[in-house]
């Protein structure tokens, strides 16, 4: 379940970052891996789960990826 929820959430937040057909294909990509895990998990607990940490891991992915974009904007000193 943590692979599936890393998969979807690292989806979902390359969305932001990547151009235009791209992000739909990113975004349909975390489409599918949620339909796939709704179909396998049919409990109520597994699927808040799956939903909760893709958020999560969504969140960590943005944080990363800012951190990324602001290094590289920084002027390099000698």
């Amino acid at each position: 379940m943590g692979a599936t929820s890393f998969l979807c959430g690292s989806l979902i937040g390359w969305y932001a970052f990547i151009p235009f057909p791209y992000n739909l294909i990113a975004s349909l990509g975390a489409f599918f891996v949620g339909v796939w895990f709704f179909r396998k998990f049919e409990t109520r607990g597994m699927r808040i789960t799956f939903v909760v940490l893709s958020i999560f891991y969504l969140f960590a992915f943005l944080v990363l990826m800012a951190m990324v974009e602001y290094t590289k904007k920084l002027p390099i000193n000698a």
